[in-house]
């Protein structure tokens, strides 16, 4: 309806952040697993891997920081909000596609990566880990955007959408 306004997720900036820590972890997963082992188990067989399931708060924040590349399955057609946590935090994010990533800004290949299938996650992932300019310039970019996708942005449109009626 006309009256109906789309708020994705977001994150909060105040907490979430880039830490300035060493990146020990090629790829890491922070998150619930729920169906994402099958996924999970190829990247944790293809490259250095670090699971941290069920971390919260600022060890997630510190979790983050220390990936090269954090890998991400969305759950059916959500966008989940560890997609703009990540790139909060200034890591490269390796996410699922979702048509909607688009209407947010996200690009692959310029502020992300996004994959369609098991072996395009994997390629992406291998290509990315192998180019440190190239990881860092697009965990950078995606820091930008996501900078547009806070608690704070979010606040702004209501109140913008609420003074326009």
């Amino acid at each position: 309806t006309n009256n109906s306004i789309w708020f994705p997720n977001c994150y909060d900036d105040f907490l979430i952040r880039p830490l300035g820590l060493p990146k020990k972890h090629d790829v890491g997963f922070c998150g619930n697993i729920v169906n994402r082992a099958p996924l999970i188990s190829v990247m944790a067989n293809s490259f250095n891997f670090k699971l941290d399931e069920f971390v919260i708060g600022n060890e997630m924040v510190e979790a983050i920081n220390t990936y090269k590349v954090h890998w991400n399955a969305n759950i059916g057609m959500d966008i989940n909000y560890r997609n703009f946590e990540t790139m909060g935090c200034g890591t490269c994010l390796l996410t699922s596609h979702n048509p909607h990533l688009s209407k947010l800004g996200m690009e692959d290949g310029e502020n992300c990566l996004i994959y369609n299938n098991v072996e395009e996650m994997v390629n992406k992932a291998r290509i990315i880990l192998e180019d440190d300019q190239l990881r860092t310039r697009i965990g950078n970019a995606g820091n930008r955007l996501a900078k547009l996708h806070t608690y704070n942005a979010r606040a702004k449109k209501i109140l913008n959408h609420l003074n326009k009626e």
